[in-house]
């Protein structure tokens, strides 16, 4: 009986009855938290984010105008240094090159035509050779951008452009040359290209973005730059091909997207890229015509000078990451452009000594080639690439000077806008260096700058208009990659010889 009475007590506490619920009914209720204490220290806490927020925004800017600064003293230094040089002042030269070694060395780059201080010799020790320069001096991209005396710097006319590529990158990392306009969100932005080139454009939208210092692991555009490298090496071929092959034109597309990979190797050195990189450059040697250069296709037995300086480039970019190419391709390359220079004015043609830029058939009288020196501007740099010494290269000077004569001009009525010769133009005139430099520099200023799309055009902000010939190609991504490419060529090559 006893025993009985204890089970129906512990059955009592452990279920509880009518009594057990009385008592969890008549518990006070948890006290109401403190309104007036919660508000404060939320206010509070929004205050001290704010402030840190503004703190960071101070330092960034401090840190922006102490590089700028910098940069502007890199920029007289250069100048003076080239004209030490043109005067052969030996020891102010020495004296000079130290000076810009250690601007340089305040940036965290190392100084494009100027060989690295050695560091002293420590008794009884054996001095390890230093590892090679980067390849891309510049790496920090838009952290080194100059100001432009008088005119909008490059930062705030980069900036804009990579947004308004991060915004139309497509769902699957590339970018679609005639679909952009589904990830429109403020209004459609006009200038649709054609459909044939997504991996070209693609990689002229992620070689901007490798130009401003992006890498897969930036923070600001890294996963843009992760997905654009994903969506290239997914289409890449078990040849190395990037893209489908159907057309001659495909070449364009293997050009710019073992340029991108060459790229992104030469900037990061991570073995992510370096089997992409190196099966690019070897599809592009394989496909070179024997002892000559390049045109549509695989060993075509004809060349031209257009896809040679594409394939040039990549090659140069290849071989300044450390990647195997074989340095008969350059001297091919050469031959080639012997073969279509005119030996008296230097002009380059495009397939024959004496014809002019290509142009789409229907747009010939709309652009007249007369009005480009695309093709001298892509022989000035190809040759540069290849090897030849501006300093001495008649060829390189006649057409540099040529390239002068017809300096950009945005004037849509005269049919002078060509995003393709300006690209070529800023890139060989920046090798050129000195007067030829500062006089297309202060043109493409004047000519782009102010055809920049700004924050009243909603959706289209930050690119440019697809209206130049090859703009229906192209389109509007087309357009935009290479006006910010412009406005890096300061960073995504050094002077191979110092400039002139």
């Amino acid at each position: 009986m006893r025993q009985s009475a204890f089970a129906l007590a512990a059955l009592l506490v452990l279920v509880p009855g009518p009594a057990s619920s009385c008592a969890a009914q008549d518990a006070p209720p948890p006290p109401v938290p403190d309104d007036a204490a919660y508000r404060e220290a939320k206010e509070a806490a929004a205050k001290a984010l704010a402030a840190a927020a503004e703190a960071g925004r101070a330092a960034e800017d401090a840190a922006r105008a102490r590089r700028l600064a910098l940069l502007d003293a890199v920029r007289a230094q250069e100048e003076l240094l080239a004209i030490l040089r043109e005067q052969g002042r030996e020891a102010e030269i020495a004296e000079g090159e130290g000076r810009l070694r250690d601007l340089y060395g305040r940036i965290g780059a190392s100084a494009p035509g100027v060989q690295p201080r050695a560091p002293a010799a420590v008794p009884g020790t054996v001095r390890t050779p230093a590892p090679p320069a980067r390849p891309f001096p510049a790496a920090e991209g838009l952290q080194l951008l100059r100001a432009r005396p008088g005119a909008q710097s490059e930062a705030s006319v980069i900036e804009p452009a990579l947004d308004w590529l991060a915004r139309h990158q497509s769902p699957g990392g590339n970018w679609d040359g005639d679909g952009f306009g589904a990830r429109c969100r403020d209004g459609k932005c006009p200038g649709p290209g054609g459909p044939l080139y997504d991996p070209g454009v693609t990689g002229l939208a992620t070689l901007a973005f490798l130009g401003a210092g992006e890498t897969h692991k930036t923070p600001k555009h890294g996963e843009t730059v992760r997905e654009a490298l994903e969506y290239l090496k997914a289409v890449q071929d078990a040849e190395g091909c990037f893209g489908p092959r159907v057309s001659g034109h495909f070449v364009y597309n293997q050009a710019l997207g073992t340029l991108v990979f060459a790229e992104a190797y030469g900037l990061t050195q991570s073995p992510l890229f370096k089997d992409s990189a190196q099966r690019g450059v070897d599809f592009i040697l394989s496909a070179r015509n024997p002892y000559m250069a390049w045109r549509y296709g695989v060993k075509p037995q004809d060349n031209d000078t257009s896809v040679t300086t594409w394939m040039v480039m990549a090659l140069k970019s290849a071989k300044s990451s450390g990647l195997a190419v074989d340095e008969d391709a350059f001297r091919g390359a050469l031959a080639w452009l012997d073969k279509v220079t005119e030996p008296e004015y230097g002009r380059v043609g495009y397939s024959a000594r004496g014809n002019g830029p290509a142009r789409p058939q229907e747009l010939m009288d709309r652009f007249p080639p007369d009005r480009s020196e695309s093709l001298t501007a892509a022989g000035v740099l190809a040759r540069t690439f290849c090897g030849a010494d501006l300093r001495t290269d008649e060829s390189i000077r006649k057409g540099a000077d040529l390239c002068l004569r017809t300096l950009p001009r945005w004037d849509e009525a005269a049919g002078t806008i060509d995003y393709y010769y300006w690209y070529f133009g800023t890139l060989s005139m920046f090798q050129v260096g000195g007067d030829h430099w500062k006089r297309w520099d202060a043109a493409l200023g004047e000519a782009l700058l102010p055809y920049q799309r700004g924050d009243s055009d909603g959706c289209a902000r930050g690119s440019w208009d697809p209206v130049d010939p090859w703009g229906q190609d192209g389109g509007r991504v087309y357009s935009t990659a290479l006006g910010a490419m412009m406005s890096e060529v300061h960073f995504r090559h050094g002077r191979a010889f110092g400039g002139r």
